[in-house]
């Protein structure tokens, strides 16, 4: 599964419990943009596979190599880049948010404007590529929710200029920005309930699920049971 990314083309429903992983994956052929290729063979490999006799072993075997499994420094790693992404999403989205002096929207200085919204957007697109690489439920649970949070603004971030693709990234169209209504822009992105002020939200949500991770302070859920999936090697045991 190396190399693709489970926000850029597809959504599905995570199960915040943790409990299990197939429930990330069970609602994917309601999506049209799952794509074809290596992540395609994987999700054949495994229906194939829940055929034979033997899966229910491989399925303990898969789970107890998890539950041993510590936070090791590669996952550590992974996980301080995710949430070092998302601390610089709540910086520009904080910028956003600012009123006053500090305030971006002043009609003089639209540059100024489109300055903070592109280092937003970019931002965004960054934790959309590392928290959507991220082998952890948990953090692709939680990016999961601000793509599908962003998904329904995106007719009115259209009308100033904010467009969503298909690969759930942000991109601007400048002069689109700068001419749209003032009060508009601001409605969408200054206040505090704004589409702004929400994604800053989730991507603080988003980075304590990797902080978490990093320290294995979620490893196991109130239950007892394990809440950090592994989903390269839990896919990768059936191939």
């Amino acid at each position: 599964m190396a190399g693709y990314n489970f926000f850029s083309g597809m959504l599905g429903s995570a199960n915040n419990s943790g409990t299990s992983i197939w429930s990330m994956y069970s609602s994917l052929g309601d999506y049209s943009s799952i794509k074809s290729g290596s992540y395609h063979k994987l999700l054949k490999a495994y229906y194939n596979e829940t055929k034979s006799e033997d899966t229910t072993k491989k399925n303990d075997s898969v789970k107890s190599a998890l539950k041993n499994k510590n936070v090791d420094s590669v996952t550590k790693k992974e996980m301080n880049t995710i949430k070092q992404s998302t601390d610089e999403l709540q910086k520009s989205a904080a910028t956003l948010l600012e009123k006053g002096s500090k305030s971006v929207y002043g009609e003089d200085n639209k540059d100024k404007l489109v300055s903070a919204v592109k280092n937003f957007v970019t931002d965004y697109n960054n934790v959309i590529d590392k928290a959507g690489d991220s082998s952890s439920e948990k953090v692709l649970s939680k990016t999961l929710s601000m793509v599908n949070n962003t998904k329904a603004y995106s007719k009115s971030l259209e009308e100033i200029g904010i467009t969503v693709g298909k690969d759930n990234k942000l991109s601007v169209d400048e002069e689109k920005l700068k001419n749209a209504s003032s009060n508009t822009v601001k409605g969408m992105l200054q206040a505090g309930n704004s589409f702004a002020g929400q994604t800053l939200q989730k991507a603080a949500q988003i980075g304590a699920a990797a902080q978490n991770v990093s320290t294995g302070a979620s490893l196991y859920g109130g239950s007892g049971s394990y809440t950090y999936q592994n989903v390269n090697s839990f896919f990768d045991s059936y191939l």
